[in-house]
């Protein structure tokens, strides 16, 4: 069974592309767009790893953050995705549960290493 990623962003190039990267690789990409699709997505098809954007309107990417920790727990994998720059945010985001950080734009070659760390599975190949 492919590995499942949670990805919370209202981008939908990011979106796009990132299903595309994912599916080369044999993962399967779940994207929602705020808290309580993200909740029902857990409860759905329990992803293995979230991805999420702190770019989203009204902080709402801290608060998924906070809303995985609480229902998945401490120990579900979640990589915060943010500009460089934003370092305050940035710390938050760790500070409320996320285990990684990823600069935008995401690099998907990146980010499936991330991944693998996270999830400790090393079965994809990130070059090819």
């Amino acid at each position: 069974m492919p590995m499942t990623i949670l990805l919370c962003t209202n981008e939908s190039l990011l979106q796009t592309t990132l299903d595309f990267r994912f599916r080369k690789v044999g993962w399967s990409l779940k994207a929602v767009t705020d808290e309580a699709s993200a909740k029902q997505a857990l409860n759905r098809n329990f992803p293995e790893l979230a991805i999420v954007d702190l770019h989203m309107p009204d902080y709402a990417g801290l608060d998924i953050i906070q809303m995985l920790n609480r229902e998945a727990g401490a120990q579900f994998p979640v990589i915060a995705g943010s500009q460089l720059d934003e370092l305050a945010l940035i710390r938050e985001a760790l500070r409320l549960g996320a285990h990684d950080f990823i600069g935008k734009p995401y690099r998907p070659d990146e980010l499936i290493l991330r991944i693998q760390k996270l999830t400790k599975s090393s079965n994809v190949s990130v070059l090819e």
